[in-house]
């Protein structure tokens, strides 16, 4: 967590470990939800170094062997 909190503009940050699923959906490791304040906030924190740096001490990890997927949303 300590790394995710360095991106530029991260407000609020969460993380989830799914502990059920329907029947044939693919099976989902581990959720991160990170709140930013606009969309040019997030485009700050994908383009930001500390990305890179988030990334290179998740994969040290070897928690798992699949592929990371980002979904940005909106409240309605």
């Amino acid at each position: 967590m300590p790394i995710w909190r360095q991106l530029p503009h991260a407000e609020e940050i969460r993380t989830f470990r799914p502990v059920r699923r329907d029947e044939h959906a693919r099976s989902i490791f581990f959720v991160l939800e990170i709140d930013y304040p606009s969309l040019e906030a997030i485009d700050e924190a994908m383009a930001s170094p500390v990305r890179e740096e988030a990334r290179a001490a998740h994969e040290t990890l070897h928690m798992y062997n699949g592929r990371h997927y980002h979904l940005i949303s909106r409240k309605l």
